[in-house]
């Protein structure tokens, strides 16, 4: 039995009027091109509305599984544009031209007005039960007709119903009540009720939807809105949503999915809202139509296993293609050619599409029309981590409810194999569902960086389009050194058309006095007197001068402020331009605008920041703050890197593919750290004897000294040799103070837990975390330090100079004579073995510093090996406490039994288990249970 799909709402009809170009206006008299009257496109009409949507269903929906009803419009009605029956619309649509195609595309250019009209809803009331009802609500008038509404909607049994209601809502921000959705919710439909409503029509219900610097905000924003009181999808006793899921498309760039359970994001991988539009000339009607008819045919074949997200992507390309292509020229018997919306075109790449063909083919950016990508928001981060989730990570770090925790590889692996094919493939290839902001030679996938970029982007395109502005723009940037500042903001200004003759760098540290301002300023002002719009960038603004922290800063604010400086008492005017302000000393914003204290109010921090219209936060190729917490900067890395092999070895590509050799890749990426950042990088590629090769091989790297300037020379080499190796975080734990007099059969226990982590964990690079304190820490330590394999993490309770100082040791028992042995232990490892240092934050006391670093070391670590008393009991041991840490992150935990000397005595342990080993959450083990081992 076929399903029955029921389209009702209101109709329209939408009357086109083509631009043609040889028509010109002189002196009030016409003059025109002779040309051949057939070519000629002419006035016409089409059906708009709910008669639309109903015409597009019947093409896309299969005839074999399908029955449309609904209202079709009669010639008499399309042919009158003055009938007063039907409300009408009238646009004017002109022929583009698509740069570097000899495709042609009728598009609108403009909008001229519409004539309201009363429709007889009643005589095209619907009959019957369908299975699928689809309302067209464009606020003509068809809600606040009951006797109109499809018959189903006023039977008094419940019990009887379409299976879904596909609502299109428009106009719905006046504040009144919409009787048709009432009568839906008072039926209990409101559940099998989807609603799509356009973006533009959620913006115009007071609340807050802004300008796109983001696919992670855009969704965190319009869930916001589409749960606002503001809007009628929420039930304001519960503050949940009424209907089944709320579906926001974004013009040609995405929907957004707001559901009862899950929240879902289509998105232009490319670009973002409006990105896609602005590739062509002209505008397009029909994009939100396409998406619902695309809809309403998937679930009439799918009632069952509806994938709606797969659907409204699908929707969205063809919305896409509808833009590309234009409306199509229909040529009538009599030679009459008119516009019509593409409905074979449509219909047939929605078959394709839903049979996993590609479409497009032959079209100007076909490889853009699908370059769509889907993101489902399982965790509702959105509420959770406002402003600080990234579809990035949510992609390659699935498991985030652990919060922070590292110990699932197969996501640290994923990181790894991501950035390795970035380099490889590229950003686009790799990352089939993150969204991957471009600009010129620049791209990113970091949220931070994007909604950064594209602020500054905006801002300076809007300054631009500004008639002679007599005041500069000002923004800001900050990183590390060498993370590329200024070439983001070279390749913003690019895009914008501005060339390197207009852009001027002055670096303050090298300024011995503010008189040498003047000059500056000068070459400034003669830009502007040429007609050309200064980009200026004012590297190191953030540094001392006459021994005054943000010393500089006074001297900017006339000129930031009035376009103006002062020079030996005479004010001369500067005229307009965009001031880049570079930070040196700061590395982000928040740090730069942190404290407000009497230093910083006397150097006018505050007045600056008033002055700044937008900001940069970079956040370079090392982690930040360390390779721990910033989980994500060998991504970062990667992105760089293939950059700089796209601009410096073009020649080591083929089929867009680089050729490195594994081991070379892989130092590259997982090197710790290096020394310059971005520049250490930089210069290790340009240094590599690439230019007669055709692969980035092992004997194209710079000779060892040149490594050793950017990077651990011994790390570098161990990467290369060990390859492909996954990472084993491996966290240690014990009592600082041991009873010294089982120190061998202790030491033992060790060597066999190293042995068994080698037997299961073959072909590992082990990184070992510790607090680097004395007694069972530092001799586990020793023991990993001596695998050729094995790297140190320094997780320090304090600051390294206060630490240096501290040790461990127990204010009982001081043990003064190891301090000098342990001190210089420590710093041989602190700089020579630790590949970082990490540094907890302040805590009120010493015992709380140290469970703070081991609770850190448990939380991200893939196992952990405590030597303990094993007494649970004891709260007054750190390491009972972080022992019992890892056994609730499930972490596969090492117990090695062990005494706590403290004051002379021994804990209670039975010196007949002493030394041994058991283990807990190992795979292949009885949940939850500890198991004893035997060696």
């Amino acid at each position: 039995m076929k399903t029955l799909i029921q389209v009702c709402g209101d109709p329209t009809v939408d009357w086109f009027r083509v631009h043609n170009e040889d028509i010109t206006v002189r002196g009030g008299v016409y003059y025109w091109q002779r040309q051949k009257e057939e070519s000629r496109v002419r006035l016409s009409s089409k059906p708009g509305g709910s008669a639309l949507v109903l015409k597009l269903i019947k093409e896309m929906a299969s005839a074999q599984l399908a029955e449309v009803e609904g209202t079709v419009l009669d010639d008499d009605l399309l042919n009158r544009p003055r009938d007063r029956r039907i409300t009408t619309s009238w646009t004017l649509w002109k022929e583009f031209a698509n740069p570097g195609f000899a495709y042609t595309s009728f598009r609108l250019w403009q909008w001229h007005e519409f004539e309201p009209a009363g429709w007889d809803y009643p005589s095209a009331r619907l009959r019957g039960c369908p299975d699928l009802l689809v309302v067209q609500d464009s606020g003509l008038g068809f809600r606040s007709c009951p006797q109109g509404w499809p018959e189903i909607l006023s039977l008094e049994d419940r019990s009887q119903g379409p299976g879904h209601i596909i609502y299109k809502l428009g106009q719905y921000n006046d504040g009144r009540e919409n009787p048709l959705l009432n009568r839906i919710i008072e039926k209990g439909w409101a559940g099998r009720t989807s609603i799509l409503s356009s973006i533009s029509d959620l913006r115009a219900c007071s609340v807050k939807i802004g300008v796109s610097l983001s696919w992670e905000r855009m969704l965190e924003e319009v869930i916001a809105a589409v749960l606002s009181p503001n809007c009628p999808f929420v039930d304001r006793s519960t503050r949940k949503i009424k209907f089944h899921q709320v579906i926001v498309p974004i013009g040609t760039s995405g929907v957004v999915i707001v559901g009862r359970e899950l929240n879902t994001l289509i998105f232009d991988r490319s670009g973002q809202e409006g990105d896609f539009a602005s590739l062509v000339e002209g505008q397009m009607i029909g994009d939100n139509t396409s998406i619902l008819c695309a809809l309403a045919s998937s679930w009439a074949e799918n009632q069952e296993d509806m994938d709606w997200a797969q659907t409204a992507r699908i929707g969205t390309i063809l919305a896409r293609l509808v833009l590309i292509k234009g409306y199509d020229v229909v040529e009538e018997n009599n030679g009459y050619k008119h516009l019509q919306f593409p409905y074979h075109t449509i219909a047939n790449a929605y078959r394709d599409l839903t049979a996993g063909r590609s479409t497009g083919d032959g079209l100007p950016y076909q490889d853009r029309i699908s370059d769509v990508g889907i993101f489902v928001d399982k965790h509702h981060l959105t509420s959770t981590q406002s402003g600080t989730w990234t579809i990035l990570e949510n992609s390659l770090l699935p498991d985030l409810e652990t919060g922070g925790s590292l110990h699932d590889q197969q996501s640290v692996g994923a990181v790894t194999a991501c950035a390795r094919s970035i380099v490889i493939s590229g950003p686009q290839a790799a990352l089939q569902n993150v969204p991957v902001e471009t600009i010129g030679y620049w791209y990113s996938a970091d949220r931070q960086e994007i909604e950064g970029v594209r602020s500054v982007n905006n801002a300076m395109r809007d300054y631009l389009q500004q008639k002679h502005p007599d005041k500069p723009l000002c923004v800001a940037v900050f990183g590390p050194p060498g993370v590329g500042k200024s070439f983001v903001i070279k390749e913003i200004a690019r895009g914008l058309g501005m060339g390197a003759e207009a852009q001027l760098t002055f670096n303050l540290s090298q300024f011995d006095a503010a008189d040498e301002l003047s000059n500056a300023f000068n070459q400034i002002r003669d830009l502007n007197l040429k007609g050309k719009t200064p980009l200026v960038f004012w590297d190191e603004f953030d540094t001392p001068y006459q021994g005054r922290e943000l010393g500089w800063l006074r001297y900017f604010l006339a000129p930031m402020q009035d376009g103006e400086y002062t020079n030996q008492g005479i004010t001369h005017p500067l005229g307009g331009g965009i001031y880049v302000f570079a930070g040196a000393t700061r590395y982000s914003f928040a740090e730069f605008r942190s404290g407000n204290n009497d230093e910083d109010r006397a150097a006018k921090k505050p007045d600056f920041i008033s002055r700044l219209r937008a900001f940069i936060n970079i956040r370079g190729i090392n982690g930040n703050p360390n390779t721990i917490e910033d989980r994500l900067y060998m991504i970062r890395r990667a992105f760089i890197l293939r950059q700089y092999l796209e601009t410096n070895a073009p020649q080591i590509k083929h089929d867009n593919c680089y050729l490195i050799e594994p081991g070379v890749l892989d130092a590259l990426l997982l090197i710790s750290k290096y020394t310059n950042g971005t520049r250490s990088l930089e210069n290790l590629l340009k240094m590599s004897n690439l230019a007669d090769k055709r692969k980035y091989e092992l004997s194209s790297l710079p000779p060892e000294h040149i490594i050793e300037m950017h990077v651990n020379s011994k790390e570098f080499n161990d990467l290369i040799i060990w390859g492909h190796r996954e990472i084993l975080r491996i966290g240690i734990r014990g009592h600082v103070l041991l009873d010294s007099r089982d120190t061998e059969k202790f030491q033992r226990a060790i060597d066999r837990v190293i042995e068994f982590i080698k037997d299961r964990f073959p072909k590992h690079y082990l990184l070992v975390f510790s607090d680097l304190s004395m007694g069972a820490n530092r001799l586990l330590a020793r023991a990993f330090m001596k695998i050729d394999a094995s790297r140190l993490i320094a997780v320090l309770p304090f600051a390294q100079d206060d630490y240096v100082r501290d040790f461990g040791l127990n204010d009982d028992q001081p043990l003064n004579n190891l301090i000098e042995d342990l001190r210089s232990e420590y710093e041989y490892w602190q700089s020579r073995d630790a590949l970082e240092i990490i540094e907890m934050p302040p805590a009120p006391t010493r015992q709380e510093a140290y469970l703070k670093a081991g609770y850190f070391i448990a939380e991200h670590s893939d196992l952990m090996i405590v030597a303990w008393d094993g007494n649970a009991e004891n709260n007054a041991s750190c390491t009972a406490q972080i022992a019992a840490r890892a056994q609730e992150l499930n972490l596969p935990v090492f117990h090695i039994w062990m005494n706590r000397s403290k004051g002379g005595e021994s804990s209670p342990v039975d010196q007949g288990r002493y030394g041994q080993v058991r283990l807990k959450n190992f795979p292949g083990q009885p949940a939850g249970k500890w198991q004893d081992i035997d060696f």
